[in-house]
């Protein structure tokens, strides 16, 4: 089973979600590390898909608050003019399925509005990783899931998660509620 999930949340709570799917997650009965992985995770961003070309354009590789606002403007005005983060999110979502190894893809940078309509054509799935349980606390009924970081059990709850929803998608959703 494949897993679509659109994450949010603190950078460093995103950051460690991932981490722990990227390595914790093997069948070590595999002799390749490249076959060994249980979870074939692809990430997609629109930001960092523009953000890309724009070493091409003069910027000279620093990622700080002036080239954030630049990227964020040309999205805005891509999305508004083509509809590009649906057009590249929906691609890439109708790219995974189709890839016979990836089973795991997590959105990054999206809205509400572009989640739903992508949930409309693809059975998708949203994620809050928060700091700390007071944060968490709002937005409990805005996610499918949160999770908090400073949660003691922060690993093994990312892992059941994980492992519920690429066995079987509809059974995470009745777990959460």
């Amino acid at each position: 089973m494949k897993a679509v999930i659109f994450i949010a949340g603190n950078n460093e709570g995103k950051n460690k979600f991932e981490e722990i799917i990227k390595s914790e997650l093997k069948d070590n009965s595999k002799s390749s590390a490249e076959d060994n992985k249980l979870y074939w995770v692809w990430n997609v961003n629109p930001n960092n898909f523009i953000s890309k070309d724009t070493e091409s354009w003069g910027w000279d590789g620093i990622r700080d608050e002036k080239h954030q606002e630049f990227v964020k403007k040309i999205v805005e005005l891509a999305d508004n003019y083509y509809g590009f983060k649906f057009f590249y999110v929906n691609g890439m979502v109708e790219k995974f399925k189709a890839h016979n190894r990836a089973n795991v893809l997590i959105i990054h940078s999206t809205d509400k509005k572009l989640q739903e309509r992508i949930m409309e054509e693809s059975e998708a799935f949203s994620l809050y990783v928060g700091r700390d349980s007071v944060e968490c606390n709002n937005f409990v009924d805005k996610f499918d899931k949160v999770i908090s970081l400073d949660r003691d059990n922060f690993k093994e709850e990312v892992l059941e998660f994980l492992e519920t929803l690429v066995n079987d998608t509809n059974k995470i959703k009745e777990k959460t509620n």
